[in-house]
């Protein structure tokens, strides 16, 4: 391998790692934050304008046109957003929070919030960043493993019941009625997650459980703040995103993903079902990760997945006007 490869290869590799790192939630093999970091952070500056990142159209565009593209030059970074994922994101040991997860302006008229697992925390960055240019105080409420949807959940690790993830659910909702936000964002991972029965998966019920505890949930929400938004779950990458793009630079279609695999569309539905029936939003995520019928690794030079399971960091700031503009965050 020439020295010129190696370069690239290991500017790729920090790329993908920069502001994108950090544990996978699914329950199989889930990482836990450490102990002893600094909850908040300052605010986030201002990156880009909004108008100079892509609107909806112009992202499923860009996935269309990335489909048959091999080629993938070092990707620009969009920008970051002081989240201290260590200190925000819950885990079986600190079910509640030890410290608040607060950014933004204190002093907002306006309080926005994220709900969820780790997919709540995927997206806490593009919509931390449009909070605070905004002027809004954000607030982040998530825990590894824990979606949103209120059911037992089956832990690898405890072999059987969360129930510091009932802890974290309960402290949180308090929690965020107390905030009375304007907007609570929701989201969390379908794949790898399983209602638990007996001390067992119950993989056959997962999704009707799923399904009456994310009403559960919206109720409790859209009680509590002026307007729901769920974000839907998004496309998966069938193959490890950071090792297929850096040793496949040269054609990055080695990395793409069948939709077919790579989407729940199901599951999809139903969520936006139980949205709409029980006076929330919903946005869909998969046109700003797959055309008809593949999921490109790359887009417009972007690698989308930072793992299997979760989009990039500088993907989703990426993707921060279109998310934006679809949930009607903007004035």
């Amino acid at each position: 391998m020439s020295p010129s490869r190696v370069t690239t290869i290991a500017a790729l590799s920090l790329l993908l790692l920069t502001g994108c790192g950090g544990p996978s939630s699914g329950n199989q093999g889930e990482q836990e934050p450490a102990g002893g970091a600094t909850a908040s952070g300052p605010p986030a500056a201002a990156f880009a304008p909004g108008p100079d990142l892509p609107a909806a159209a112009d992202v499923a565009k860009a996935v269309a046109d990335s489909v048959n593209v091999g080629a993938w030059p070092p990707e620009p970074a969009v920008g970051s957003f002081p989240f201290n994922q260590r200190a925000c994101i819950n885990g079986m040991d600190a079910p509640t929070g030890k410290e608040k997860c607060s950014y933004g302006d204190p002093n907002g008229d306006k309080t926005v919030v994220v709900y969820g697992d780790s997919h709540a925390q995927m997206w806490a960055s593009p919509l931390g960043v449009t909070a605070t240019e905004l002027g809004r105080r954000f607030e982040v409420f998530s825990m590894f493993s824990c979606p949103p949807a209120d059911f037992s959940v089956y832990n690898a690790k405890r072999k059987g019941d969360y129930p510091e993830c009932k802890a974290f659910r309960a402290d949180s909702l308090v929690k965020i009625e107390g905030l009375r936000p304007s907007v609570v964002f929701v989201s969390g991972q379908r794949q790898g997650t399983w209602v638990e029965k007996d001390g067992r998966p119950d993989k056959d019920n997962t999704e009707a459980a799923w399904e009456q505890g994310l009403a559960s949930t919206l109720k409790s929400l859209t009680a509590i703040s002026d307007r729901v938004v769920v974000i839907g779950d998004i496309a998966y990458s069938q193959k490890d995103p950071e090792g297929c793009v850096t040793s496949n630079s040269d054609d990055v279609r080695r990395c793409n993903t069948q939709r077919s695999y790579a989407v729940d569309t199901a599951h999809n539905e139903m969520e936006k079902r139980v949205a709409e029936a029980n006076g929330a939003e919903y946005v869909d995520v998969v046109p700003w990760l797959c055309a008809d019928d593949v999921c490109p690794a790359v887009v417009a030079g972007f690698a989308t997945h930072k793992d299997a399971q979760h989009i990039s960091t500088n993907y989703a700031l990426w993707l921060r006007r279109s998310l934006a503009e679809a949930s009607a965050l903007l004035p």
